[in-house]
């Protein structure tokens, strides 16, 4: 006898999605509920890594002429200075802290250097003494 009320072949505690079937026990809801916010966290953390590391830039200083091309330069936390040498001679980027010292850099090379800390660091070539360079560097807005 047909009363309007239709059969279902699976269990009433079975959800049905387009292409499969998923049991609804609580156990099950309480670990797809906990693989959603562990899901969930981790793009949250990942989209704020990726974001904090894309706000990163590098800088671009050129040694040239027995100079620092700029001489002064200000940058935000977390960024990289790359100094590359155009120069016909050898020369070396030491800050006179040692919170940075490069090894001798020849024509074509480059050297680079991430500032995580504010601060201001004053630098110089080993090799050519008057060469002298500062790099402000601002906290992270």
């Amino acid at each position: 006898m047909d009363n309007g009320v239709r059969k279902t072949p699976y269990p009433l505690s079975t959800i049905h999605y387009p292409l499969h079937f998923v049991s609804c026990s609580r156990r099950n809801t309480i670990a797809g509920m906990r693989s959603i916010l562990i899901a969930c966290v981790c793009w949250v953390c990942l989209t704020s890594f990726a974001t904090a590391a894309l706000a990163a830039e590098s800088h671009e200083v050129s040694i040239a002429n027995l100079q620092f091309k700029p001489a002064s330069i200000s940058i935000k936390a977390g960024d990289t200075i790359v100094w590359t040498n155009n120069d016909d001679r050898d020369h070396t980027v030491i800050s006179t802290d040692g919170t940075f010292a490069s090894d001798t850099i020849r024509r074509g090379e480059s050297f680079s250097f991430k500032f995580d800390k504010p601060g201001k660091f004053t630098y110089g070539c080993k090799l050519h003494p008057r060469m002298k360079g500062v790099v402000i560097v601002l906290a992270q807005k």
